[in-house]
C-alpha cells in the first residue's frame, strides 16, 4: 500500500508540473479503461 501511495504522490505532482493540457490528454485513456466518462 505505501508504494501505491508513493506512486500516485509522484504521479500527481507530475500532473501538476507538466499542465492540464497534459493532464487531460492523459487522462483519457485511462477513463476508458476505467469505464468512466472523463
Amino acid at each position: 500500500m505505501i508504494v501505491i501511495t508513493i506512486v500516485l504522490f509522484i504521479v500527481s505532482l507530475l500532473l501538476i508540473w507538466k499542465g492540464s493540457d497534459w493532464l487531460t490528454d492523459s487522462m483519457i485513456p485511462v477513463a476508458k479503461k476505467l469505464g468512466t466518462s472523463y
